[in-house]
């Protein structure tokens, strides 16, 4: 799978924007099949100036076999999700930070954040996503820092999932120990390793209203990071030690009909 964009370069819809970055960290300037240029920044931009972006601004970067296609699954949820956000206070513009996740596609396999045959590029991905935060999607946190800072937006949520974990934590890693930052990241089943961790572990990490900023949910059960990582970072552990949940984070383990009914009731304003 070649390093080229998979977003069409259509306008912003459902209040989420897309930023998409190539292996070397910058945004691509094509879109996909390069039709016509992708103005990723300069349309996030005009929204800014224009109040199209909302007062709280959620940015998910996804991990391993996913990116920007317009089927792919993890953006279909992100924008589910922002969109139910908004249904019940619409305060929310979501921003999918996408990357080429898969560099190999094997022919006779599906969509799934396992995938044996292509088991090889959980190395160089694992590479990339971290060079990417580092080199990237710092300076794209950088802006939106600076944007809160002007008053243009008040909060700022990091999120990202596997490898899109690790993207997050290292284009952050700085911020996460500034005093002043009033970013908040949550860091689901992220590809790192007590050792990436290690430097912001040590301080003591300010808390926003008596909530902890930073959040990191690991689970035991998480095949592609515990097993996946005893490969590529012998004699390191994986951060984290939560057993509640597997690689995909569903809200609900195998779909618990008392959790799920618990879920529903919140949804509604109740308090079961």
């Amino acid at each position: 799978m070649p390093d080229e964009a998979q977003y069409s370069g259509e306008n912003p819809k459902d209040n989420l924007y897309i930023i998409e970055f190539n292996d070397k960290g910058g945004v691509h300037k094509q879109c996909f099949g390069g039709s016509k240029p992708c103005r990723y920044l300069e349309t996030f931009h005009k929204g800014i100036e224009s109040s199209q972006i909302r007062e709280n601004v959620i940015v998910f970067a996804h991990g391993w076999h996913h990116n920007a296609e317009p089927n792919d699954k993890n953006l279909d949820t992100f924008r589910t999700f922002i969109n139910r956000l908004n249904a019940r206070t619409p305060q929310y513009t979501g921003i999918y930070l996408a990357w080429r996740g898969d560099s190999s596609d094997v022919i006779f396999t599906d969509k799934t954040d396992f995938e044996a045959l292509d088991f090889y590029t959980l190395w160089n991905r694992n590479s990339v996503a971290a060079h990417i935060g580092k080199n990237g999607a710092n300076k794209f946190f950088d802006m939106l820092t600076s944007y809160q800072k002007e008053g243009k937006i008040r909060n700022i949520i990091g999120i990202g999932h596997s490898m899109g974990g690790r993207l997050v934590y290292f284009a952050n890693k700085e911020r996460i120990k500034e005093p002043n930052n009033n970013t908040f990241f949550l860091l689901i089943n992220p590809a790192l390793t007590d050792e990436d961790m290690k430097e912001v572990l040590m301080y003591d990490v300010k808390k926003i209203n008596n909530f902890p900023r930073t959040i990191v949910v690991q689970s035991e059960s998480d095949i592609p990071i515990t097993f996946g990582y005893d490969l590529i970072h012998p004699g390191d552990e994986s951060v984290g030690d939560s057993w509640a949940i597997t690689h995909d984070l569903n809200a609900c383990q195998n779909n618990n009909d008392k959790c799920l009914s618990c879920l529903k009731a919140k949804s509604n304003g109740e308090n079961p």
